[in-house]
C-alpha cells in the first residue's frame, strides 16, 4: 500500500516493503524480514516521507550502483522441472530500476522461464546524522505512515509544524508568530519567546507601516534622527521590541501618509515622558500629496500628558473631501517615548 506518490513502487506489498528495509538499510537501524505493514509509523520515525529515500546499506551516500535489487522471481518452463529461482536484478545507474534476474532452465523441457524483475533502488543522498534518513528530506510522517501533506503539527516530525499544508522547521526565539506550535520553545505572544510575552505586531490596516511597534533599532522614514534614539523601553514590555525615545523638542519624528477624501479614521499610539513633563504629537490633513506645511490644513488633532507610565490616546475623525495627505509629528520635551502609533480606517494598532 503505497501513500504518497513519491513512495510509488517502494511499499506496494508486504513482501516488497520487507525487501526494501532488509536489502536497502542495512545500516544504522536495521528492520527485521518479519516486518509487517501494520508498523509503518515505526519507519516514519526516522525515515522521511514526503520525499523518501532509501537508505544503502553502508549509511551513507549511494554515490555508485553498488546496491543488489531485490531477488526476481522464479523462472517458468514448460519441461518437467522446469521452475527455479531467478538470481537478483541489478540497479541500471545511482537512480534506477534493477535489471531483470534469470530463469530458471527447466530439466528435460524445452524452454527456459523468464526472471522476475530486480527490485527497486532509490539514491539516499547523505546519511550524515547516521539516523537512517537524508538529513535534507522534509519530515512528514503521522500513524499511519508515509504523508505528503498535513493538516496539523501532530502530522510533522519533532521540530517541525504545519504550515498550510506542509511541515516547516519550527522558528527560534524572537521571530514573528501567531501560535505555540510554531516556536521551538512553543511560547508565542506575537513573537517567540522563552516565557510568556507581549508582542504584538502591527496589523496589514495600519498606515504607519511595520515599523510602527519599533522592533528595531531602524528608525528610518520617521525624521531627522538627531533628536530621537530608539530605546528597549517596550510599551508592552516585550523584549524583542522597543520605541521612540525623544531627545528635543524638534517636531521629530515625524511620518507624512496618504489619506482617502472623505474617509473615517482612527488614529493614536501609546505615550509618556518618564520626567513627568509635557510631552505632545498632532496631526494634519491636507489637501496636496506629500504634507506642504505652508498649506492650510484640513482635520487636525492633538495627543498630550504628563504622565510617567505608558498611556494609550486614540481619537476618530474624518478626511475632509479633498484632503489627500496627512502628516503626524511629535514636540515633546525630552525622554518622551512614542510606541505603537496606528492609522487605520478600522482602527487598532
Amino acid at each position: 500500500m503505497c501513500l504518497v506518490s513519491a513512495c510509488s513502487g517502494l511499499i506496494r506489498s508486504n513482501y516488497f516493503f520487507r525487501a526494501a528495509i532488509t536489502q536497502g538499510m542495512n545500516g544504522p537501524r536495521r528492520a527485521s524480514s518479519s516486518l509487517r505493514l501494520g508498523t509503518l509509523a515505526a519507519v516514519c520515525a526516522f525515515a522521511s516521507c514526503t520525499t523518501y529515500h532509501a537508505i544503502p546499506r553502508d549509511g551513507a551516500s549511494d554515490a555508485s550502483p553498488s546496491e543488489q535489487g531485490a531477488t526476481g522471481t522464479g523462472g517458468s518452463a514448460t519441461g518437467t522441472d522446469g521452475s527455479a529461482v531467478g538470481t537478483g536484478g541489478a540497479p541500471v545507474g545511482t537512480v534506477g530500476t534493477g535489471g531483470s534476474g534469470s530463469g530458471g532452465a527447466g530439466a528435460g523441457g524445452n524452454g527456459v522461464g523468464t526472471g522476475g524483475q530486480g527490485g527497486t533502488v532509490f539514491d539516499a543522498g547523505t546519511d550524515s546524522a547516521g539516523d537512517g534518513r537524508d538529513g535534507s528530506d522534509a519530515a512528514m510522517c503521522d500513524a499511519i505512515g508515509c504523508q505528503s501533506t498535513c493538516s496539523t503539527t501532530a502530522g510533522c516530525a519533532a521540530g517541525n509544524y504545519c504550515s498550510g499544508s506542509s511541515c516547516v522547521p519550527q522558528k527560534s526565539v524572537g521571530a514573528a508568530c501567531g501560535a505555540g506550535q510554531e516556536c521551538a520553545s512553543a511560547i508565542c505572544g506575537g513573537r517567540c519567546c522563552t516565557t510568556a510575552c507581549t508582542c504584538p505586531l502591527p496589523s496589514s490596516a495600519n498606515l504607519f507601516g511595520a515599523s510602527a511597534g519599533f522592533d528595531t533599532t531602524d528608525l528610518t522614514g520617521w525624521g531627522q534622527t538627531s533628536s530621537f534614539q530608539w530605546s528597549s523601553d517596550d510599551a508592552d514590555g516585550c523584549p524583542y521590541s522597543g520605541s521612540i525615545r525623544i531627545l528635543a523638542a524638534s517636531g521629530n519624528p515625524r511620518r507624512c501618509l496618504t489619506v482617502t477624501p472623505g474617509a473615517f479614521y482612527e488614529i493614536g499610539g501609546t505615550f509618556k515622558n518618564t520626567d513627568g513633563t509635557l510631552w505632545g504629537c498632532s496631526f494634519f490633513t491636507f489637501s496636496s500629496p506629500n504634507c506642504p506645511v505652508s498649506e492650510p490644513t484640513g482635520a487636525s488633532g492633538t495627543f498630550s500628558g504628563t504622565n510617567t507610565n505608558w498611556v494609550f490616546q486614540s481619537m476618530i475623525f474624518q478626511v475632509p473631501v479633498g484632503n489627500v495627505s496627512l502628516i503626524f509629528y511629535c514636540d515633546s520635551n525630552s525622554n518622551s517615548l512614542v510606541d505603537k502609533l496606528f492609522l487605520s480606517m478600522n482602527g487598532g494598532f
